[in-house]
């Protein structure tokens, strides 16, 4: 039971999570053009967040399944919004970006708003959705989990040199007679999907990756908090490293 119920479910929603995260990035690094591309340049991560709040503090017997749906839907909507915000005749990796920037925080705003009226049990609740977690991973949220991942993975894996071309830039990949704005809408999808659908599953978790939740037994830390304690060295080791390139 501990190892098929418990152990097993855990581990298969850890790699798939990371897999979505990390092709996500992969992605959004290539159409950016900006080797720092997190899910928050597309609003995934606010739209997330603006969406699990206001559901767990508003609405606090909302089943499980129907919350997670909730949240994919809120990282999609934003993502959408940025993208619409950033079309003028065309879109552009900096106007994306730029808008973003602009988004997110206001939707961070409005999910710190939230909180400040909430009841404090389900603010608590929100709070540690919002640290990310793989607790309470069951075959049947890891099967439907993979259910929303395997298209974007598909989709992905057939647009690949696409996105390697796109990575030249919009002018290069234009005189090759690539459809840029086309292809990069389909890549903010793709990149919304992955992204939001993990962050459904296992709330906001820093882009730097999944690692080990069990370093201070038997105390378990969030696997978002862990990851950004592991992250600000890790980055602050490569700006040392690459200091004088």
């Amino acid at each position: 039971m501990i190892v098929n119920r418990l152990r097993l479910p855990r581990a298969q929603k850890a790699v798939v999570v990371g897999a979505s995260l990390g092709v996500a990035g992969a992605i959004r690094q290539a159409i950016m053009r900006n080797p720092l591309a997190w899910p928050g340049l597309l609003g995934i991560n606010s739209g997330a967040a603006l969406a699990a709040t206001a559901i767990i503090v508003e609405f606090r017997t909302i089943p499980q399944d129907l919350l997670t749906l909730l949240i994919f839907a809120g990282a999609l909507v934003m993502s959408a919004a940025i993208y619409a915000f950033s079309w003028r005749q065309g879109t552009s990796s900096v106007r994306i970006i730029l808008i973003g920037i602009g988004l997110g925080p206001l939707a961070g705003a409005g999910a710190s708003f939230i909180s400040s009226f909430g009841d404090p049990p389900a603010v608590q609740r929100a709070m540690i959705w919002l640290s990310g977690s793989l607790q309470d991973s069951r075959w049947e949220r890891v099967r439907i989990l993979a259910l929303w991942s395997i298209p974007p993975f598909v989709a992905a894996w057939i647009a690949a040199r696409e996105l390697d071309l796109i990575a030249f830039g919009d002018t290069v990949a234009r005189r090759l007679g690539q459809r840029v704005n086309l292809l990069r809408g389909m890549a903010v999808l793709i990149c919304a999907a992955l992204s939001g659908a993990a962050i459904a599953a296992a709330g906001l978790i820093g882009f730097v990756g999944l690692a080990a939740r069990r370093i201070m037994p038997p105390v378990q830390l969030p696997v978002g908090l862990f990851t950004a304690l592991l992250g600000a060295p890790f980055f602050g080791f490569l700006l040392w490293k690459r200091r004088n390139a």
